[in-house]
């Protein structure tokens, strides 16, 4: 069987044992071995046969099963189990990607194990630690360096991980220092999202639950929820459930559950944080470079008095294009923990350093030979980079790899900058390490899955590997831990959290989930609505705006929304009822008063909507819209001469495409011919790569013109003018 076959059946076999057809899962998996001719899972297949086949015989006699449901979940998990072992056996003879051919690379070294390659590390690292000679060697950690990429390998594509496996794995994590027990973990982490391995899964949350290492905890609590996650419609075995209850127990578990669900929805708005950092924030600092270029050679630079807005003239350029209101909200976002490194490092993964799967999930280490041999002697400049407390591991790497490939002029100024001995550079990392440490796990959590969001978008090889994040990564679907998320306050945080990011969907869901659990709230019933506003179901979300009003929450705000979700659902009456009501609440707010008169003229209520602009316009006689709906208004109204007077000052100024639509419409109920054509010339002219706009448009007003006496029968005539026109 190909590759496509293989995977097709798999699916094939998945949803079978889904929909609860297990007898003809178990007959296709049996078949399944058969075409590839293994065995190995024989009696496996047996003993399911058997036990699904006695479960059916205890229902057919009517025997009552307490135990039934278990049974069966037992047998799908059981099932699931083996068509993955003989689906892998299958793809590690053909593939070539990475992980078979890593894997096959691997079995073919039989004398190593996890265990072996283990100890031979932490012996290594024991050697090096006595061997005072070779201190100042840069490749001195080389092999341990090798040794730690072949444990992580060996990890990652080892299915199923078998008890003595998991238990190396657990004591090395407990013995190895932070930086190889990250990478173990990120070993881990990539094997469970290749197949589902309650081992595994359990290791992940035992080293959660046994290390001291706040680094290693977070890590691990966030590749278990991951998998979780990838895996999530498959039920958890006994035994790992057993586990994860166990885990529920740390103190930290609703603290970190919080901050790792938070973090894993923020990587939603990293790509529209990145495209709005290349389209926007870029193209604007590359058109100011050479003025600020200037300014610097000519000495007029200072960066104090522009921090603190001493600085008029620096002020001003920035505000060019906006640029100083982008940077500002980029830092807002930065503060939030939003990624705006992403766009700016994507570039910088070009590095045969992050060709190893390993690297990317090795937490940046100083001593690396790789940086070792980049590095001041002393190694001051990478200790400064591992301090930067806003930036992702990844991107450390990326740093000082960057240098190597640098002028020596601007590396050694680079170097200088960094150096550890910088005393104006060490105070803003002070600073920004005081700041960091308030919420040191959620800062793991934050730069990790960053770590994670580049791996999966970045690699060379990345469409070989399963991304959660192109699944919208939402941890509230994984059962096993949703119960979890029953807290109010926890649900209150990520309910904000994504209400304030524009995460609609999962917003709704909270707060119907706080809905259950606590007492109606006008507050909340806004909420939700707004929520279910934002996803285009405006009656369903009308009728929370009215719940929210009927429990105190009257006010502008809930006015207007409901006036508008019910002018989008076609309900203009209603929204006209409300508006109304809104404007007795804000009876000189012009934009208030254009919404209504809008409104009104949707309604068939030309009279009002007249009077309604007439009052926006005397408001703010400049203000465009007020003065273009007053025209279309006195159009309906028939009063073509007051029409006329207003769309012809509309037109003195910059007129619209449909200023000269409409012109042209109220020229022809005054039987000006001549300056009806002229308009709709205009309007033709205004839509060059539409040479059926005007015919649409005198379509789109037809009831109009009839009701205000024109004779549509000459529209044809009208056109063919109009081109007649616009040709001479």
């Amino acid at each position: 069987m190909n590759v496509t076959e293989i995977n097709s059946l798999r699916q094939t076999i998945a949803r079978l044992i889904n929909d609860g057809c297990i007898h003809r899962a178990l007959s296709d998996i049996r078949s399944f071995a058969l075409a590839n001719n293994d065995h190995t899972e024989d009696a496996a297949l047996d003993r399911l046969d058997a036990d699904y086949s006695m479960m059916l015989q205890y229902f057919i006699n009517g025997i009552d099963d307490p135990g039934r449901e278990q049974i069966i979940a037992d047998i799908a998990y059981r099932a699931r189990a083996v068509a993955d072992r003989l689906a892998r056996r299958a793809l590690m003879v053909e593939p070539s990607t990475l992980y078979y051919i890593t894997a096959r690379a691997l079995t073919r070294r039989t004398s190593e194990s996890i265990a072996s390659v283990a100890e031979q590390y932490l012996a290594e690292t024991r050697r090096l630690a006595a061997d005072f000679d070779s201190i100042t060697d840069a490749n001195r950690s080389r092999a341990a360096e090798g040794l730690l990429r072949d444990l992580f390998n060996r990890i990652w594509t080892t299915h199923p991980l078998s008890g003595a496996d998991a238990a190396a794995v657990e004591r090395f994590c407990s013995e190895a220092r932070s930086i190889p027990a990250c990478s173990a973990v990120g070993g881990l982490l990539l094997g469970a999202l290749e197949f589902f391995d309650p081992t595994r899964l359990a290791t992940l949350l035992h080293i959660y639950m046994n290390t001291t290492d706040h680094n290693v905890a977070v890590r691990a609590l966030t590749a278990f929820l991951l998998a979780a996650f990838r895996f999530r419609r498959r039920p958890l075995p006994r035994s790992l459930a057993i586990v994860l209850s166990a885990a529920k127990e740390v103190p930290t578990w609703k603290s970190d559950l919080k901050a790792i669900t938070i973090e894993l929805m923020r990587t939603r708005d990293t790509a529209k944080i990145s495209e709005q950092m290349r389209t926007e924030v870029f193209p604007a600092l590359s058109r100011l470079a050479p003025e600020i270029n200037d300014k610097i050679d000519q000495g007029e630079f200072q960066m104090e008095s522009l921090m603190e807005g001493g600085n008029p003239e620096w002020e001003e350029m920035l505000s060019r294009d906006g640029l100083g209101d982008k940077l500002r909200q980029m830092s807002e976002i930065q503060a939030e923990g939003g990624d705006i490194y992403m766009s700016s490092f994507a570039k910088l993964k070009h590095y045969p350093f992050f060709n190893e799967v390993a690297n990317w999930f090795l937490p940046f280490d100083p001593d690396l030979s790789d940086v070792a041999q980049i590095d001041t002697p002393a190694g001051g400049m990478a200790r400064t980079i591992q301090r930067m407390p806003l930036l992702c591991d990844s991107d450390k790497y990326s740093i000082i790899l960057s240098l190597s490939s640098m002028p020596s002029s601007a590396r050694q100024a680079a170097q200088n900058a960094m150096d550890g001995e910088n005393e104006q550079f060490n105070q803003m990392l002070s600073e920004l390490e005081k700041a960091d440490t308030k919420n040191d796990r959620r800062s793991i959590a934050n730069n990790f899955v960053r770590d994670l969001y580049r791996f999966c978008n970045l690699f060379r090889r990345k469409a070989e590997f399963f991304n959660p994040f192109e699944h919208n990564v939402n941890l509230l679907q994984i059962s096993a831990v949703a119960d979890d998320f029953d807290d109010l306050e926890t649900l209150n945080v990520i309910a904000e959290f994504c209400i304030k990011h524009g995460f609609w969907n999962e917003g709704e869901h909270l707060l119907k989930r706080i809905d259950r659990l606590s007492e109606p709230s006008d507050r909340r019933a806004q909420k939700l609505g707004y929520c279910i506003d934002c996803q285009g179901r405006y009656l369903e979300a009308v009728s929370h705006y009215e719940e929210a009003e009927m429990l105190g929450g009257a006010g502008p705000w809930l006015l207007r929304r409901m006036a508008r979700a019910l002018r989008r659902a076609g309900k203009v009456a209603r929204a006209l009822d409300c508006y109304r009501r809104l404007l007795e609440s804000e009876p000189d707010n012009v934009t208030t008063i254009i919404e209504v008169a809008g409104a009104a003229l949707e309604a068939n209520q030309p009279v009002e909507a007249e009077s309604l602009f007439h009052k926006a316009v005397y408001l703010d006689e400049h203000n465009l819209e007020a003065r273009r709906g007053l025209a279309w208004a006195q159009f309906l109204n028939h009063k073509f001469d007051d029409a006329d007077r207003s769309y012809s000052a509309l037109l003195e100024q910059e007129p619209s495409a449909e200023d000269h639509l409409n012109a042209g419409h109220v020229a022809r109920a005054l039987n000006q011919t001549k300056r009806a054509i002229a308009n709709y010339a205009a309007f033709a002219k205004a839509n060059p790569d539409d040479p059926d706009a005007l015919a649409n448009a005198l379509s789109t007003d037809r009831r109009w013109l009839i009701d205000a006496g024109i004779d549509t029968a000459a529209d044809r005539l009208f056109i063919e003018a109009t081109l007649l026109n616009h040709n001479n």
